[in-house]
């Protein structure tokens, strides 16, 4: 395997090419000014509105992640705000997750509302690993935390009459496919503005994934899984109030923001995206956590499921893609992301075995497959 002399990109991916050991995402960022710079915190304290009636100035999602704690900090430490902080317990969140946040609210003296996601979720997932296992390849096995964070999030905010919600996430970690769109991007994280032209095309591919390749009996069992799964994602979108009423019948919708008079922030439009220092400041201010080497997104632990699969079918993990992002923007070393990837492609396939595991469907058949244990498709040549 050939990776990209400029960040960790392999020559398996699909739809990649390179010209003289560098990757068309590298390529491309030498023409496009993809990440502009930010508006700076004069911006922000101008745009944010006055806190009027609200016993809070703005709200801050968490998740337990170098992101949103960061924003928490910026917040309280720089902006001088009395923030409300907000998350989401869905019931696949990391312990070390969930002390994060512990940890920050009580470091800033900040209140802490949670939400917790009903039964349904909980089915959602068990269906999408058995959906997973009748067409042999991981797929649609999400807990959907930003959907339910940022609703609880708006819900939160309209109750408590709070004007802004602070919301800590970038294209940094957006889709690959997003970043060979040719359009010119921000820093903001464009989750719940996907056009139905792009969504229809995600789930032709879907369906060809899921049923190309099956016996009959494998077809059978993948209609059937589907459908019970399609079903507990519509009663999850009712039961959390997700979207507006005729959006929760989409399985797989995307909760846009939809705020009435509260304003959504995105902090990295303002302010530079730096992520190492992000953890050793929260390290130093509040002992904040992470595993080692696996400092995105571990707050969720089904996540390793989208790693494995994207690691089979692209040679490099769905974070190592973010890693590469860092690494080609300069916030990262090319060599630290290689480290970090190579590190978490080690354990991949037996935290995806304890997923199995915990909710008792059968993955190995799945997991034994060339590619989840990573050395195999992972190492460079």
């Amino acid at each position: 395997m050939t990776r990209c002399t400029k960040c960790i990109i392999p020559d398996s991916f699909p739809r990649v090419t390179f010209e003289e050991g560098v990757c068309i995402f590298c390529r491309k960022l030498q023409t496009l000014d993809k990440i502009p710079k930010p508006r700076g915190k004069d911006a922000m304290v101008k745009d944010l509105p006055a806190r009027g009636a609200s016993s809070y100035d703005c709200l801050v999602p968490l998740s337990g992640g170098k992101d949103s704690g960061y924003a928490l900090h910026y917040v309280v430490k720089e902006l001088g705000l009395k923030p409300l902080a907000a998350s989401f317990d869905h019931g696949f969140v990391a312990d070390m997750a969930k002390h994060n946040v512990a940890r920050l609210c009580e470091k800033y003296g900040v209140e802490l509302v949670v939400g917790h996601a009903g039964p349904f979720r909980r089915k959602v997932i068990v269906e999408a690993l058995r959906l997973s296992r009748s067409a042999g390849r991981i797929q649609s096995v999400c807990a959907c935390c930003e959907n339910d964070l940022r609703t609880f999030a708006m819900r939160v905010a309209r109750e408590r009459g709070i004007p802004a919600i602070i919301w800590g996430a970038t294209t940094f970690e957006d889709s690959p496919w997003v970043f060979l769109n040719p359009q010119v991007m921000s820093t903001s994280h464009g989750y719940g503005q996907r056009r139905f032209a792009a969504r229809l095309e995600a789930a032709k591919r879907m369906f060809g994934r899921l049923f190309g390749g099956t016996g009959v009996v494998g077809k059978c069992g993948t209609l059937y899984h589907l459908g019970l799964h399609f079903m507990y994602c519509v009663a999850h979108n009712f039961q959390n109030r997700a979207g507006k009423f005729w959006q929760r019948l989409n399985p797989y919708m995307e909760v846009a923001w939809d705020l009435g008079n509260v304003k959504p922030f995105y902090l990295y439009d303002y302010i530079d995206y730096a992520p190492v220092t992000f953890m050793k400041t929260l390290s130093e201010e509040v002992g904040w956590e992470a595993p080692g080497d696996r400092e995105i997104r571990f707050d969720c632990t089904l996540h390793c499921l989208d790693n494995h699969q994207f690691l089979k079918d692209t040679g490099i993990t769905l974070d190592g893609f973010t890693l590469a992002t860092l690494a080609r923007y300069g916030r990262l070393s090319r060599d630290d992301a290689l480290r970090k990837e190579l590190a978490m492609q080690e354990s991949l396939a037996e935290n995806v075995r304890h997923i199995g595991d915990l909710l008792k469907v059968d993955l190995s058949g799945i997991c034994s497959a060339k590619g989840c244990s990573g050395r195999a498709s992972g190492t460079p040549a």
